[in-house]
């Protein structure tokens, strides 16, 4: 007798509040233990084609499944991704024999003509597939499947507006202030928001002491590493810095590279990275950190190319900052020579010149005296003496002039 599946939408149906608070894990996993119950299946087995940060695995099974069970499947549902067109949905047995094992209704799940997911039922040797209502278990099916796809997609369709706002406003940030210190506070703390970690960590790289300075730091043990400076080659930073390109480590315990001497001067523990260049053309000015992302899977490809993309933007404002910073000492060195150079010549000129011109003064006070008491041949003598100074003076002035 076929089974009717009437009530099952009316309960699929039911968890579409779960699609609007985002929780799809709980979504797919409910929406499967409601279909292993009313299709009266052994098991029911989903397996989405595409990741998604917010399921800890793509592939999610309800039901009890004996492990030859687990291999069928496998096998199929490898099949099933590398065929070049499926179906709507097919039956097969198991183990090969329909008349003794179990068997397996499998839906192919597709949307816009591209094959998103698939969908299989356990159904024990004695439920045959007369007493299933395919039309309706499927229509079910795809119902739900639909929803939660689209649910999916429209959620990372949102996350990367925010990623794609998020790389405006630094942008805007960087352009619009000459606080680089600020920008770069806030474009690291968001950095890390935006990919659910608990900490980030913004690199200089001092290439005359080939070491990696700490500018800016997001967590806990930010006070703490602010300026401290680690050597080029060290940890999975250096590693960065040396090779230019990005790098992640899900497992920071099974990792070669990864120093814990940081770890043991803060007291934080880091168990995941992900880890980028900051490169203008072809040379790495610095170097951008975050570490511990919330979900299980840790840190994927898909982080590590947002992060370089918001590592160009960084890039530009680290190599504005150390030329501005560079241009600064250049303005006290110069203010501070103009200075001495001031003092200097300031001494020159109360020590010599000024010291002749007095003389002159006092020498040309004495010849008018003895002009008029008559005394030409003292008096010539004098004006010779006030000549001498004069050239002498001016000799003095020149050299200060041209120095």
């Amino acid at each position: 007798m076929e089974i009717t599946y009437s009530p099952l939408f009316a309960e699929v149906v039911q968890l579409n509040h779960l699609l609007d608070e985002y929780r799809l894990q709980e979504y797919w996993q409910c929406a499967l233990e409601i279909f292993c119950t009313t299709v009266k299946a052994k098991a029911v087995s989903l397996r989405l084609l595409e990741p998604d940060p917010l399921l800890s695995s793509t592939i999610i099974r309800v039901g009890e499944l004996a492990p030859s069970a687990i291999t069928y499947l496998e096998g199929w549902e490898k099949s099933a991704v590398t065929g070049v067109e499926a179906p709507c949905h097919t039956w097969l047995s198991i183990d090969g024999s329909s008349e003794c094992s179990d068997h397996a209704l499998h839906i192919y799940i597709v949307v816009e003509q591209v094959l998103r997911a698939t969908m299989s039922f356990i159904f024990a040797k004695e439920q045959t597939p007369a007493m299933v209502n395919e039309d309706e278990l499927l229509g079910v099916v795809h119902f739900f499947a639909i929803n939660g796809l689209r649910s999916q997609q429209l959620h990372a369709t949102q996350k990367r507006l925010d990623q794609v706002h998020l790389l405006y406003q630094i942008s805007q940030a960087i352009t619009s202030t000459l606080d680089l210190k600020t920008v770069f506070h806030q474009t690291t703390e968001l950095a890390a928001s935006i990919l659910q970690a608990k900490a980030a960590t913004l690199f200089s790289i001092d290439t005359k002491q080939r070491e990696l300075v700490f500018m800016v730091a997001k967590g806990a043990a930010a006070q703490v590493l602010e300026e401290k400076r680690i050597p080029l080659t060290h940890g999975v930073v250096g590693w960065v810095a040396m090779h230019g390109q990005p790098l992640i480590v899900n497992n920071t315990q099974k990792s070669k590279l990864f120093n814990s001497a940081v770890d043991s001067q803060t007291g934080f523990s880091t168990h995941n990275i992900v880890c980028v260049p900051l490169r203008i053309q072809d040379r790495t000015v610095g170097v951008l950190e975050v570490l511990n992302k919330e979900s299980e899977e840790g840190f994927t490809s898909a982080d590590a190319d947002w992060l370089t993309t918001m590592g160009q933007q960084i890039a530009i404002a680290l190599e504005n900052a150390q030329l501005y910073e560079n241009l600064r000492q250049e303005q006290d060195r110069i203010i501070k020579a103009q200075e001495e150079v001031r003092n200097q010549l300031a001494r020159e000129l109360h020590d010599n010149t000024a010291q002749m011109l007095s003389l002159i003064n006092m020498n040309q006070d004495l010849a008018r005296q003895l002009l008029e008491k008559g005394k030409l041949e003292k008096a010539s003598s004098e004006l010779q003496r006030i000549e001498e100074y004069a050239k002498q003076a001016n000799r003095e002035v020149r050299t200060l002039l041209f120095e």
